[in-house]
């Protein structure tokens, strides 16, 4: 099931302070910003259709559209 697998997949760029992409890398860096901030940046970056699941990111997450800063709604 796409849900259980989306979550047990881990955002944390591997590289960590190594990471030559920095601003750029699309994982998380846990100095950047919340992990919270983070996965919902990145859901709703994703687009809404058949081969990005966004829906079913946000469902395994927990995300909703309208969760800003640090509270989900």
């Amino acid at each position: 099931d796409k849900a259980h697998a989306l979550s047990e997949w881990s955002p944390t760029c591997k590289q960590g302070k190594n990471c030559r992409r920095k601003g750029r890398c699309p994982f998380w860096h846990k100095d950047a910003e919340s992990i919270e901030r983070h996965l919902w940046r990145m859901c709703w970056a994703l687009k809404d259709n058949f081969f990005y699941h966004r829906q079913e990111f946000a469902q395994a997450y927990g995300i909703s559209e309208q969760w800003k800063g640090g509270k989900s709604s």
